[in-house]
């Protein structure tokens, strides 16, 4: 199937906006928000003037909120001595985008300091005091701004010693509570999130100190499941999750590691398995689940271009959602949230990044939107035209949120008589639907404390 086929294919499927739909019987499906995660903050040149145009940027596609880091090794890099000036940008951020419109922000607690990297080999109880002042220093500095934080994550991607390099997991569960202790303070509803990064990886690369296959971590994350309220679920199919160990191999390895190839991308954009085995475990845990990370660089030694990352994402909705009917039908918990990786590229900043660019190593260019800050394709409109209608992005989101099931005759009936409208006869429309629901609910309410 070509990209143009996919796009026709896709958007044929979500011709019907919920919000537009007056009948409630088919009001179901996914209800959960939208994020992206940045890492324009971290950046020294990212003045106040561009942050604002950036996170204005996001808003306009749907997007919900804005994921990011507030990273220790940045604002205490040397024991004692905080970085007053990145501590009072990162939550100068958080106030931006609340101004811009955006929600509450989920914030990170990420990137271990050196020396607090050493003090948890040698000194546990200090480590943790440590952490809970780091945590304190951010909650004070977001309040001062006006924020409340509504989702804390600890650290990131617990099965990747890259990201988290504290393997014990009960470790892991003191620092949920210390976070929980800090945020609630001041937000009693703040949600403590963990994440994992869902991959099939080989046994090889566990043993190697990289990331473990999730399908040995998880029972070992259950244990402390009562210690977090929120697990992201982070899943690149094609890019970090390229399974070998269907089949052959040998031929696996070569065809989906070393040398993969259009057809075998295809394939794999489109696969859900792990995901799907994931999520149906965490359902039945009692904590709520979400997609934390998903995306496909636009890298050309790496498959990729623009065309190519906007395939994916195209490709992806399209599973994903198939994924969510399977799901409502079978009575399973739907994710909560779903979260793009990520807003913008990351140039490199030396020059061993500068090389590894160059290479198939799949680290850069995940973003949708170029180093310049530039929208790439995937913020574009129409393939054969990309200034005219919606971003894409804006339109696979609309799709995501549709009913579940096929749409009725009425419900196609309505929404092509709506795209004859006038913009201002849309925007009436769209009043007069939300007054008469306002009036509906204030008549089942009189109704419900009559009877």
């Amino acid at each position: 199937m070509s990209i143009e086929t996919m796009e026709e294919s896709v958007a044929s499927e979500s011709e019907i906006k919920p919000s537009l739909i007056e009948s409630k019987k088919i009001d179901n499906g996914f209800k959960g928000e939208f994020y992206v995660t940045d890492h324009r903050p971290d950046y020294p040149e990212a003045t106040e003037d561009d942050l604002r145009a950036h996170y204005k940027d996001i808003k306009r596609d749907g997007v919900d909120s804005v994921r990011f880091d507030f990273r220790w090794s940045l604002i205490e890099a040397q024991r004692g001595r905080t970085n007053e000036a990145q501590l009072k940008k990162y939550a100068d951020v958080a106030k931006i985008m609340h101004e811009v419109g955006l929600k509450e922000p989920t914030i990170i607690l990420s990137s271990l300091p050196s020396w607090a990297k050493e003090l948890y080999r040698t000194n546990k109880e200090e480590f943790f005091t440590k952490f809970g002042e780091f945590a304190t220093n951010i909650r004070n500095a977001i309040c001062l701004v006006g924020g409340k934080p509504e989702t804390v994550q600890v650290l990131n991607e617990l099965n990747n010693p890259a990201y988290t390099p504290i393997t014990d997991l009960q470790g892991i569960g003191r620092l949920c509570d210390i976070a929980k202790k800090v945020f609630c303070e001041e937000n009693p509803n703040t949600k403590i999130m963990v994440s994992v990064m869902a991959a099939t990886l080989p046994d090889a690369t566990n043993k190697a100190g990289f990331s473990e296959n999730i399908r040995t971590f998880l029972p070992k994350l259950k244990e402390i499941k009562d210690k977090f309220d929120v697990l992201g679920i982070d899943y690149y199919p094609g890019g970090w999750q390229r399974p070998i160990s269907d089949g052959n191999k040998f031929k696996n390895l070569f065809k989906r590691v070393l040398f993969p190839q259009k057809e075998e991308y295809k394939k794999m954009f489109a696969d859900m398995s792990l995901f799907e085995q994931v999520a149906q475990e965490v359902a039945t845990w009692g904590v709520d689940y979400e997609l934390g990370e998903t995306g496909f660089p636009s890298k050309g030694v790496y498959w990729g271009n623009e065309r190519r990352q906007r395939y994916f994402y195209n490709v992806f909705s399209r599973s994903f959602r198939h994924m969510l009917n399977k799901f409502q039908e079978k009575g399973i918990k739907l994710p909560k949230r779903i979260g793009f990786y990520q807003a913008r590229n990351e140039p490199p900043r030396n020059l061993t990044g500068q090389i590894m660019r160059k290479t198939p190593y799949p680290e850069f260019d995940w973003g949708m939107r170029n180093d310049e800050g530039e929208r790439k394709l995937i913020l574009k409109g129409k393939l054969y035209d990309p200034t005219k209608g919606e971003s894409r992005l804006s339109e696979l989101i609309s799709y995501l949120k549709l009913p579940m099931g096929k749409p009725t005759e009425e419900a196609l009936k309505i929404w092509y008589d709506y795209l004859a409208l006038s913009e201002e006869e849309k925007k009436k429309y769209q009043e007069d639907i939300l007054k008469r629901e306002a009036e509906a609910d204030s008549t089942k309410k009189a109704q419900d404390l009559s009877a």
